[in-house]
């Protein structure tokens, strides 16, 4: 249980790093066109399963019975738990879960104002440095981000770049 936890913890660390990469990508090239074989064309359903959200939600609620127990029966059988349920202790996980549910069958961008919030503050409340990146890229995309995270991003761009298969060159070099 805990392994596969942990692993679909990691798939959504992998996903926000993917989503990262390419909204620095789109602020550092100046542009809002998506690449053509990003993330943000998938399918929201495909690259966000609901084990995801399960999981999420498992480890961040496993102090609250009757989340563990739905987030644990949604790992086991691929589904997504009880949204309200989630709604009611924590509203991004709810949030997440409606998004997740409804519009799954969307790409990715079209969906970006109500994903990023929300996966940005659900990673950041587990300690993970992939919440706060997603949301200062997604600033930086939008162009309101600060002078400080717009250096942050570009410098992570060198090493996460290359992970979204993104061929842009920065200072004279490949990432």
């Amino acid at each position: 249980m805990y392994q596969r936890t942990y692993y679909y913890i990691d798939v959504a660390r992998s996903l926000a790093r993917r989503l990262i990469a390419e909204m620095t990508y789109m602020s550092l090239v100046g542009t809002l066109s998506i690449p053509p074989f990003g993330a943000l064309r998938l399918r929201l359903g495909s690259m966000f399963p609901p084990e995801v959200l399960s999981s999420l939600a498992w480890r961040i609620a496993n102090d609250k019975p009757d989340i563990a127990i739905n987030s644990a029966l949604g790992l086991r059988l691929g589904g997504v738990p009880s949204c309200s349920m989630l709604y009611r202790e924590y509203h991004e996980l709810g949030a997440l879960c409606d998004l997740i549910r409804l519009k799954g069958h969307l790409p990715i961008y079209e969906v970006l104002d109500e994903l990023v919030p929300n996966l940005g503050v659900i990673l950041s409340n587990m300690g993970l440095s992939e919440g706060d990146l997603l949301i200062s890229s997604y600033r930086a995309v939008n162009g309101e981000a600060r002078e400080e995270e717009l250096l942050r991003l570009f410098k992570l761009y060198d090493e996460w770049g290359l992970y979204a298969h993104l061929n842009a060159q920065r200072n004279g070099r490949r990432p």
